[in-house]
């Protein structure tokens, strides 16, 4: 008895062999193809592969043509080509150009700490030490404990002589992450501080 259950199907009488052979008697039928093409849509971020790879292997001939195309095809509305387009101008030395890009890229995603900072790394470039303070700043609210932009506030507030503030953003740099540049900029705020006490 207990044989013929074994080889039964646990739902009737047929065995794993007629199952078998029926399932290949039977044709297998395609699923249906749709009927109509469905439109080809542009993808804002369709290139950002390929501009991620061209810049970080510093191909930037070949990564600007690809930028220019990917700028032109979604009528600068791609974040990523612009962010990668100010990149490679300020490694030229086109500052003002690359506060073009970064601003434009900011206008798409005001809310990017990212572009925040790189427009006010390009502002500080162009001896903009106000505007890029202001800058840092509206990036403060997304981010106020970024080492970076706390660094850069410091430097910013040291061109603009308020040494006691910049001492202050150096040390809260450095409370969150402690870095040679913001030790070497809080030792040279200490030394203005005292050169500045003793006149």
């Amino acid at each position: 008895m207990a044989e013929k259950l074994a080889s039964n199907d646990m739902y009737g009488d047929q065995s794993d062999e007629e199952d078998v052979k029926v399932a290949a008697q039977e044709p297998i039928k395609p699923a249906p193809l749709p009927k109509a093409k469905l439109p080809d849509l542009p993808i804002i971020e369709k290139n950002n592969w390929l501009i991620h790879m061209l810049f970080i292997n510093k191909e930037f001939e070949k990564c600007k043509q690809v930028i220019k195309e990917q700028i032109e095809m979604t009528e600068r509305t791609c974040e990523y080509a612009l962010y990668v387009q100010g990149m490679i101008q300020r490694n030229e030395a086109m500052i003002q150009e690359s506060l073009e890009s970064f601003q434009a890229a900011a206008m798409l995603n005001p809310n990017s700490l990212e572009n925040l900072k790189q427009v006010g790394r390009s502002l500080y470039l162009l001896g903009r030490h106000k505007a890029a303070l202001d800058i840092y700043a509206e990036a403060a609210k997304l981010s106020s404990q970024d080492p970076e932009l706390l660094h850069n506030q410091g430097v910013c507030l040291v061109y603009l002589n308020d040494y006691s503030k910049a001492e202050e953003c150096f040390k809260k740099a450095l409370s969150v992450q402690k870095t040679e540049h913001s030790y070497s900029q809080l030792g040279r705020c200490t030394s203005y501080e005292v050169i500045r006490t003793e006149h």
